[in-house]
């Protein structure tokens, strides 16, 4: 009998050589380090997405409060007389005023006029009208909600010296920022000069005499001009590094009076609206020359298209790195010549979009088509065209 102690050893016994074990922690740490390396890109990815979400939250903020207010505007229009010494037939009338479009930097209206700094630091579109927002900076008004301000909305480039306070810019680190941003002018109720400009009658010298109503010859933008020429400009930045705002006043087809082509007019052909004009051409949409006229004198636009596009902070940065204190040329170059015509809208921020991406810019888009309940537009007076 043989002693268990001398049993000879079985080749097949359980167990691992040390060359499987080494196999066995290699594919262990391979399949960590894979796992590990998902893991990372999967974190930064959500990192990146919540970062640039992050990143235009104030955008959007700010585009759901500008949306709102222009909502809000009013022109309050009442009927009158169209001459009080001969009258003839009834108008409708309004002291208040709205004005949307490019700026204007010389010459009278359609278009807001800027009056004051380089037009290069004020780029597309501006929108001022009278909104009851019940805004005061009077203590005595308070709880006067519904009072009427002067509002407005624009594009400005500059630093941010004016909103940063003395003794933070008297650190030895502070240097001024200098990026596009979104502004609203906020004028006080107790501060609004538009009645100074439309109230009242005027004599009309000879060879047509009378007397009208100031509200209708008063075609100057002075209303929202005196607020903007004040120093301080009562205005505030509502976002940063919002490079455009695009304003398109339009109409739906169910406000043509008369047929036409079945798709949204635009009000506005070349982005400018005056609530103070008496007739408007309107743009069809194609390029056969399709043409209307409606009656828009002391009326809001039934719908208008309103389009912001931001730009994020790493962008910014970039861009102010490479042109100090003046405009970004990539996004100046992006923008020439665009949006002076509401039938390119589309064309227009596509080109825009295709600039920004190959200057590596990272943007966003903001497009809502609103609603103006407080306009009385009645449709169409004329149809022509195909």
């Amino acid at each position: 009998m043989i002693s268990p102690s001398l049993t000879p050893y079985r080749r097949n016994s359980p167990g691992f050589t040390l060359v499987e074990m080494l196999v066995s922690i290699v594919i262990v740490i391979l399949l960590v380090g894979m796992m590990l390396s998902i893991s990372g890109s999967v974190n930064k990815t959500w990192h990146y997405a919540n970062l640039k979400i992050e990143e235009f939250k104030q955008s959007r903020q700010a585009f759901s409060t500008m949306t709102q207010r222009l909502s809000q505007a009013t022109l309050n229009t009442y009927w009158g007389y169209n001459n009080p010494s001969n009258p003839q037939y009834y108008i409708r009338l309004s002291e208040l005023r709205f004005i949307s479009g490019p700026w204007n930097g010389q010459g009278s209206p359609p278009g807001p006029q800027l009056t004051n700094g380089d037009p290069a630091d004020y780029p597309t579109h501006a929108v001022f009208f009278q909104a009851p927002i019940g805004y005061t900076a009077n203590s005595d008004y308070q709880g006067l909600n519904h009072l009427l301000n002067t509002w407005g909305y624009y594009i400005e480039f500059g630093s941010d010296q004016t909103s940063t306070p003395t003794f933070f810019q008297s650190l030895s680190y502070y240097a001024p920022r200098y990026r596009y941003r979104l502004m609203e002018m906020m004028e006080p109720s107790e501060d609004m000069t538009l009645y100074k400009h439309t109230s009242g009658y005027k004599t009309v010298p000879p060879p047509t005499t009378g007397s009208v109503l100031n509200c209708e010859n008063y075609t100057t933008g002075e209303w929202y001009q005196d607020a903007l020429n004040l120093s301080p400009v009562p205005a505030h930045v509502l976002a940063e590094n919002v490079i455009a705002l695009i304003l398109s006043p339009q109409i739906s087809p169910t406000d043509v009076a008369n047929g036409g082509p079945p798709f949204v007019y635009s009000i506005a052909p070349n982005y400018s609206y005056n609530s103070h004009q008496s007739t408007t051409s309107i743009s069809t949409g194609t390029t056969t020359g399709s043409t209307a006229k409606s009656t828009t004198q002391n009326d809001l636009p039934p719908t208008i298209l309103v389009t912001m596009v931001a730009i994020d902070e790493s962008s910014a940065q970039r861009l102010a790195a490479q042109n100090g204190t003046n405009p970004p040329t990539a996004i100046s170059n992006a923008m020439a010549g665009l949006f002076t015509q509401a039938i390119n809208y589309q064309s227009d921020l596509t080109a825009l979009e295709d600039s920004l991406t190959k200057a590596n810019v990272n943007y966003r888009v903001f497009t809502l088509n609103i609603k103006l309940p407080n306009s009385t537009f009645n449709g169409l007076l004329q149809y022509s065209g195909n």
